[in-house]
């Protein structure tokens, strides 16, 4: 099969703002290009002399790439396109996104979809291991029941983002056992995977995506959660009254939304409603800057803001009601 890929000319900076608004498009399939040395999360620094002679010298500059498959027809490819850009000019008023030029091109399958699988190993969040399902540890696996397998696959999620990085500092503070959970965009199923491992009595998930709810369930029968079609479904809380009803009034102790802050913003209200009185929502994916901004919002409708965390510029806010 062949897929169009497009390229963006960014900043490092900015790759996880410009991957974010690609996703709120429903594009997963991303690949990021740049020079920057990746720092071993488990251990805190890089060790140089394991790096190739000849890597070049992070200068600022990034290529975020993305492919749609070649059956999107070439109307519905530059209605895309020019939403995207539309969108990212909305950050560029307050963010440095590089001139965001987008070239074409036309590759197959083939050529990348598992290549990504090289940079993708196992690290540790809090207690808990998280490992590609291809990286497998025998020991770890006997000894401790928090290691988790993921396979993103084309979904978003391997965990190692920092905001998911916070909504599971976030659980392990927050959650108790048989809490019941709401994870919106669940994406790869790592969050509802995680309060299933600490004991939650009921996890429902919705994205807008159905490939994320295919990788849900095969990351849960990678970790033997059993999945239920009733609930993990595709739907948008901010938009469909429906969803609301499906998913219960005030019937969540604990509500995780690692979206962006624009996201998170079209469904305060609905989030209020599902929210049991004295329950949590663990957001995350807020850029630093939208963040007493959210914070304020929330407030308005009668959230509490308990915590606000921050890792690099990403930023989670934990409310109660």
């Amino acid at each position: 099969m062949q897929w169009f890929y497009y390229t963006i000319a960014t900043t490092t900076e900015a790759e996880d703002i410009v991957s974010s608004v690609l996703f709120d498009f429903g594009i997963t399939n991303i690949e990021i290009i740049d020079n920057v040395m990746e720092d071993d999360l488990s251990q805190g620094k890089v060790y140089k002399e394991l790096l190739p002679d000849n890597i070049k010298e992070d200068d600022g500059t990034a290529y975020i790439r993305f492919y749609v498959d070649s059956d999107m027809t070439e109307t519905d490819r530059a209605e895309l396109l020019s939403n995207i850009k539309e969108e990212l000019e909305s950050y560029a008023l307050d963010f440095n996104i590089g001139d965001a030029n987008i070239e074409e091109g036309i590759t197959k399958d083939v050529e990348w979809r598992d290549k990504w699988k090289e940079f993708f190993h196992a690290f540790d969040i809090g207690s808990f291991h998280i490992a590609p399902a291809w990286e497998k540890d025998e020991k770890t696996e006997e000894s401790d029941e928090k290691q988790i397998l993921i396979d993103p696959g084309v979904a978003f999620g391997t965990g190692k983002h920092e905001s998911t990085m916070l909504c599971i500092e976030g659980l392990e503070k927050y959650l108790k056992k048989n809490d019941r959970v709401l994870d919106i965009g669940c994406g790869s199923g790592i969050l509802s995977i995680v309060a299933e491992k600490m004991g939650a009595s009921e996890v429902l998930g919705t994205d807008i995506n159905d490939d994320a709810i295919n990788s849900v369930k095969m990351n849960f029968d990678l970790n033997g959660i059993d999945f239920s079609d009733d609930k993990f479904f595709v739907g948008d809380i901010g938009s469909d009254d429906s969803i609301l009803d499906r998913l219960g009034r005030e019937s969540y102790d604990i509500i995780c939304a690692n979206l962006l802050a624009d996201i998170i913003e079209t469904m305060i209200p609905e989030m209020y409603a599902l929210l049991k009185k004295g329950g949590y929502v663990i957001t995350s994916g807020i850029i630093d800057f939208r963040a007493d901004e959210l914070a304020e919002r929330l407030r308005e409708v009668g959230f509490s803001v308990v915590e606000k965390v921050s890792q690099g510029e990403w930023v989670s806010l934990v409310l109660s009601k």
